[in-house]
C-alpha cells in the first residue's frame, strides 16, 4: 500500500536507513558534538543498523523513533551535503528525503 507521496511504509524505511547510516558511519558530525546534535552517541545508530528488523516496526517514542527522526532533520536541516557526498552516501534524490520525512513526521 502505498501513501500520497507515492511511498510505502518499507521505502520510508530504507530512505531513513541511508539518513542513518550517513549520520552513524560518515565524518558529517564531529564526535564531540554528536550525541548534542542526535541525542544518542555514535555506537547507538551503528546498533539500530545492524539490528534490521527495529528498523521496520517503529512506535512512537521509542530510540529508533527518535534516531529516525534526528537522523532526517540533520539531512533534511542540518546539514550540508554537496552533491559528490550525496551520490556517495544516497540512492535516492534530496527531494525523495524531504518527503519521507514529511510523511514519517505525519504518521
Amino acid at each position: 500500500m502505498t501513501n500520497s507521496s507515492g511511498y510505502t511504509s518499507r521505502e520510508h524505511y530504507d530512505v531513513a536507513r541511508q539518513c542513518i547510516r550517513y549520520i552513524a558511519l560518515s565524518s558529517c558530525i564531529d564526535d564531540w558534538e554528536f550525541s548534542t546534535r542526535l541525542g544518542f552517541d555514535r555506537q547507538d545508530l551503528i546498533m539500530l543498523l545492524n539490528e534490521s528488523s527495529v528498523l521496520t516496526t517503529i512506535e512512537n517514542g521509542t530510540m529508533a523513533d527518535e534516531v529516525m527522526n534526528n537522523c532526517f532533520n540533520e539531512v533534511c536541516n542540518g546539514l550540508r551535503i554537496d552533491d559528490a557526498e550525496w551520490s556517495r552516501w544516497f540512492s535516492v534524490t534530496r527531494k525523495d528525503v524531504r518527503n519521507a520525512y514529511t510523511e514519517w513526521q505525519r504518521r
